[in-house]
């Protein structure tokens, strides 16, 4: 778990850099919010280990899902390629998937 949350740390640490252009306010990003959240979440007794587990995995599966439907439309819409063949947006099964991501995402938190 900790050689992971090296790894994740370092590169979300870079793409803030990227993004802000301020290398301590991406530190205190990286370092020290989830620092304070971890301690929060334990002063308070908030959740345990495997409940911090299952929320994150469900945020992050349930907005990843989300967002690669969103980009799979955005390609069709704004691709330039010309493709062999092209399977229509069916906007019903997106409108579907969605939902049960959103769900799932709500039983998990509340």
């Amino acid at each position: 778990m900790l050689t992971s949350y090296f790894v994740l740390s370092f590169s979300l640490k870079d793409i803030f850099i990227f993004d802000f252009k301020k290398k301590r306010l991406s530190f205190y990003f990286v370092s020290l919010l989830p620092l304070f959240l971890y301690l929060a979440v334990s002063f308070f007794e908030l959740a345990d280990f495997v409940k911090v587990l299952g929320i994150g995995g469900v945020i992050s599966g349930g907005l990843a899902g989300i967002l690669i439907l969103l980009t799979n439309i955005k390609a069709k819409e704004k691709g330039k390629r010309n493709p062999e063949f092209s399977i229509p947006i069916n906007w019903l099964i997106i409108g579907i998937l969605s939902l049960i991501f959103l769900a799932g995402i709500w039983f998990e938190l509340f």
